[in-house]
Formats: structure tokens, sequence, C-alpha cells
């Protein structure tokens, strides 16, 4: 971890991000259980998108109802982040309330977080097209809401916290790019998993071996979709860590805060020394 009244690097983010998701197990299966409708009508939409192809059909009866539905039931997900990243500060800070009223967020957090998420979305919709812009998005879906409580009072302020978020670019892709091969690893993993299982239910059940190849396959946009999502569900309590980890590093940069602290670790050590 890194010491206070130093910059914390790449590496400090993740391992500052691994205590506090394993001090947070909880608050981690209330995300996967929100998140899990979420990420599947997600998953399912682009695959979708794929087939049809052609971007008239996006605006047709068959994909438009669907869309709505993930905006939906996205708010769940991002309620769940809001408990995951609560529980998160509470680690760091000391003990707070525990059972049902963990499951509670301030309704402003929740408020600048769903505007900051729909803000995102939207920009990634309209960039999508140039293929080369989308990634440097992705960490605002996650600072919509881990910026959220820190953002002040308002609903205006949640898109600029939101932004402000990637100062320090250099860590933030570097961590970034790390994540994704942590991503990368949980999808094989799962996918190998899917095929032991798969394996498995030929031994146990009566189950076309042909078809169930055949939807277990990478030649199958549904199975490919779900499988991303799956894994993407495996690596976002660690996503959200690290970019909380980092939200408090320029917080505390900012205010001074870190060098308050670590002048006032200085002052004990040298009346230590002269005692």
């Amino acid at each position: 971890m890194s010491a206070r009244g130093e910059e914390p690097g790449t590496l400090d983010l993740l391992d500052d991000g691994v205590e506090l998701m394993t001090r947070c197990w909880s608050a981690v299966g209330v995300l996967w259980v929100l998140a899990l409708p979420a990420r599947a009508a997600l998953a399912l939409l682009l695959a979708l998108a794929v087939k049809l192809g052609d971007l008239s059909e996006l605006a047709g009866p068959t994909f438009l109802p669907r869309s709505y539905l993930v905006l939906l039931v996205g708010i769940a997900t991002v309620h769940g982040r809001l408990v995951l990243l609560q529980a998160y500060r509470r680690a760091r800070t000391g003990p707070g309330p525990s059972g049902w009223a963990s499951l509670r967020v301030p309704s402003g957090d929740l408020a600048r977080a769903l505007l900051a998420t729909l803000v995102v979305f939207l920009l990634l919709c309209v960039i999508s097209p140039t293929l080369v812009l989308p990634p440097f998005l992705l960490p605002a879906l996650g600072l919509a809401s881990a910026a959220a409580a820190g953002a002040g009072p308002g609903w205006r302020r949640a898109v600029p916290a939101t932004f402000a978020g990637f100062a320090r670019p250099g860590r933030l892709a570097a961590v970034h790019g790390l994540l994704l091969l942590g991503w990368g690893v949980a999808t094989l993993n799962l996918h190998l998993l899917v095929q032991l299982g798969s394996a498995a239910a030929l031994q146990l059940f009566p189950v076309e071996p042909a078809g169930l190849v055949a939807q277990l396959s990478f030649h199958n946009p549904d199975y490919v979709a779900l499988l991303l999502a799956g894994s993407s569900l495996c690596v976002e309590p660690l996503w959200l860590a690290v970019l909380a980890v980092h939200l408090d590093a320029l917080r505390a940069r900012s205010s001074g805060e870190d060098l308050r602290w670590w002048f006032e670790q200085l002052r004990r050590q040298e009346r230590r020394d002269a005692a």
C-alpha cells in the first residue's frame, strides 16, 4: 500500500483495491445480484445489434423496446455500485450500518450517479462508430458512480465530477490496461468452466451434443456476449475499488489532507526522537 504523502502508483491502486474488495464481500454479492439482469440484457442487446447489422434496424420495433429495458434495469446496477462504493468508504473510515440498512444509499448520490451514467452512456452511443474513442470513455462509466458521493449537493456537479476523475490519465490508463488483462483471463476461465459444465451435463442428461456444442461456442454471438458480460461482473468489484482509491488520492492531494497527515507524522517522529 502507498504511504500517505506519496502519490500512489498503478500497483498501489491495485493493491489497495484488492484489500478493499476482500473486506466487503457481502456488498460485492449485492452488486452481482443487482447488476446481473442489466448486464445480461445489455449483452443480448449488443448481440442483437450485431445480428441486425443495418443501422436502420436499430430504430425498429425489435431493438428499440429492448434498449429501453436495458436503461430501466440499469438503475439497479447503479444502485448496486453505490452500495458497494459505500461499503468501500466505510471499510476505509470505520464501521457503518450493517444488515438491510447498508443497502440504503442517499437519494442525491443515486440521482447524480444516474445522471452522469446516462450522459456517459449517450456519449458512448454517439462516438461508438469511431471505434477509437469509446475505450477512453469506459472509465467514466465507473467514475460516474464513484464520484457521486463527493460531488457535493446538486445535480449539476455530477458530470464535471465524473470527468474530473480523469486527472492523472497515465496512471488511469495503466491500471485499466491491467484490468483489461484480468478481464481477458476471467473470460477464458469462465469459458473453460462452462465447457466443463456442459461436458458434465452431456454425461448426466440426455442432451443433444451437437446442439449444445454449437450453442456454447464462439460462433454464437449470444454466447460470446453473455460470456463477456459474466466475466465483466467478475472484475467489476475490483474496478470500482481501484476507482474509489484513485478518487480518494486525487481529493486528498487537492485538499492538502495527505500533506497535513504527513507533516503531523513527521512532528510526532521528531518528538519521539527528542524524548
